[in-house]
């Protein structure tokens, strides 16, 4: 396998037209002599206080007919990033920065027969923007034996290349080109292994990035500049689980959703063992919860919640019993939202109950036997045909071998 990753930044002058264009540009490119291999991920890691590493994603290479009796060798890669390390100092190009906060990130809800998330959507906040660049930073792992580590990065970016051309391949129409982002991302960590092979962490973790000038993404807002920052602390240690984090920002908002102002989200979750509950809160101009739960834009500041007991055979924090697990989880989302709505609508609480046994036969062979319950409140806020939904309540189950 061979492969390079490149980052220049240009300038053309177009015959002189003015404003002139300039951005930085990457320029991926790899190559498969042998063996033809499935899809996969491919690390290279040097060795001394100086070295190259480089990382490809979903790496895969096929022999396919052109449509005769000749087959042509096929090959594709999602990300190739390539880094330069000199004793603890890094360089990063070949996949481009993120310059987005998604520190606070709602529980994922339950998919059943494409109930929320239909369109595969994840109702996520993320204020900031994209663009084509580079990291450069500083980090050291396990310091002095002590499991501490220290990340400390910064990044820029441009939304055009200095042909005009945004990270698509799409020339920007007008003066919206040459435009520059920076950013900056710092984790202070510490962690350890068990004898009993769980990994226990105290970790800080902080970003923030801003654009350096309006216009530098066409949208509703996009004469303003766009920023975000995000703060995240997780914890794992003798079985307590902790995690608080937040992200505020002004992001490039669709036509439909004019409210473009500065947006903020915020998440808390602790959890013992078997014991967890969590809330979140969403402002009005995040609209996290459009297309996943509205088809329409958030109307008001809401939040949602969830307690949970919960065992796991596979974790011996939790375990009862080797291949048992059992739980319960409550949840709610949008109180806010169905207490403003017509009276055809309920406090909004879905739940569900699971159990499962897994018995190992033999090396290779084992069985499980698993039972779900799912349950909830009405949903929607319009009237079925001569009812009220007053009294609607849903609910399915699942069991199997």
């Amino acid at each position: 396998i061979e492969g390079y990753a490149e980052l220049a930044w240009g300038i053309a002058s177009d015959g002189g037209a003015q404003p002139l264009k300039h951005g930085f540009k990457t320029t991926t490119d790899f190559k498969i002599v042998f063996p033809i291999v499935a899809k996969k991920d491919f690390e290279y890691r040097g060795e001394g206080n100086v070295y190259a590493e480089i990382n490809v994603k979903a790496l895969k290479l096929s022999l396919e007919s052109n449509g005769g009796a000749k087959f042509d060798t096929k090959g594709s890669a999602k990300t190739i990033e390539a880094t330069l390390h000199c004793y603890g100092a890094y360089l990063t190009i070949g996949k481009n920065p993120d310059f987005k906060s998604t520190s606070a990130v709602l529980w994922e809800p339950w998919t059943a027969n494409g109930d929320y998330k239909s369109k595969g959507d994840k109702p996520v906040y993320e204020p900031g923007f994209e663009g084509a660049g580079g990291k450069l930073g500083y980090k050291q792992t396990d310091i002095a034996g002590t499991g501490l580590t220290f990340d400390i990065a910064f990044k820029f970016a441009s939304n055009t290349d200095w042909e005009g051309k945004d990270s698509k391949g799409v020339v920007q129409a007008g003066a919206n080109h040459s435009k520059y982002g920076l950013g900056g991302d710092i984790l202070f960590g510490w962690e350890r292994t068990r004898e009993d092979g769980v990994q226990e962490y105290i970790k800080v973790e902080l970003t923030g990035n801003s654009t350096l000038s309006s216009g530098y993404a066409t949208a509703r807002a996009g004469a303003n500049i766009l920023w975000d920052v995000g703060a995240k602390v997780s914890m794992k240690l003798w079985g307590l689980c902790a995690l608080a984090a937040t992200d505020v920002g002004h992001k490039k908002e669709n036509a439909a959703n004019v409210n473009g102002t500065v947006g903020a989200d915020a998440l808390l979750t602790l959890g013992y063992r078997w014991f967890s509950a969590g809330g979140y809160f969403a402002s009005q101009a995040s609209n996290v919860f459009q297309g996943v739960f509205l088809t329409t834009p958030m109307q008001k500041d809401d939040c949602a919640a969830y307690i949970k007991l919960e065992t796991k055979g596979s974790d011996p924090d939790t375990s009862f019993l080797e291949g048992l697990d059992l739980g319960v989880d409550v949840r709610t989302y949008m109180p806010v939202y169905y207490f403003a709505a017509p009276a055809d609508i309920h406090f909004p609480v879905y739940g569900k109950v699971w159990g499962s046994y897994r018995h190992d036969m033999g090396e290779y062979g084992w069985v499980k036997v698993y039972a779900n319950l799912y349950g909830g409140t009405n949903k929607k806020n319009d009237a079925a045909p001569a009812t009220k939904w007053s009294k609607e309540y849903c609910g399915y189950y699942e069991c199997g071998v």
